[in-house]
């Protein structure tokens, strides 16, 4: 199975970096197994065009986490960049889309976004919940990565 079957995209503003952190924290074992290659933009290395990483690695995503909050939603680069080709693809069956609403905002509102389900509800964002719940939604946001992707 060609390494483009698990790449896992993760878009995200950098105020979240700690949803981010904790992402990648559950998606380790399945890291460990080959079953995910995840892919941020702290995999750019000094001295890289950044643009040209980003765009490379959101044509080889298979799926897409948006981690979701008033900052990201507020990201122009998000908004006008990421959004709309992994959008592009994903209504080509190319990737899939995983939102994660990780502080209170306007997902509902942003039409194109809200159009794909959640893995939590909109209303109950990760930072409004306790440490355990946040947890545990993160736990089945793996669980949905895994399910999609081939077992190498």
């Amino acid at each position: 199975m060609a390494m483009v079957d698990r790449n896992v995209f993760v878009s995200y503003c950098h105020e979240d970096d700690a949803w981010l952190t904790r992402l990648k924290v559950h998606l380790r074992p399945l890291i460990r197994q080959g079953v995910v290659d995840v892919w941020d933009d702290t995999r750019i290395s000094p001295g890289l065009t950044w643009q040209e990483e980003i765009t490379n690695a959101l044509s080889r995503a298979r799926v897409a986490v948006f981690l979701v909050s008033a900052d990201f939603l507020a990201s122009d680069f998000v908004v006008n960049t990421e959004i709309p080709a992994l959008l592009h693809r994903a209504a080509k069956g190319g990737v899939l889309i995983l939102p994660v609403v990780v502080g209170p905002c306007l997902f509902e509102e942003h039409e194109e976004l809200s159009r794909y389900q959640c893995v939590n509800s909109p209303e109950k964002p990760l930072s409004s919940m306790t440490r355990a719940d946040s947890e545990a939604v993160l736990v089945s946001l793996a669980r949905s990565i895994r399910q999609v992707l081939p077992f190498p």
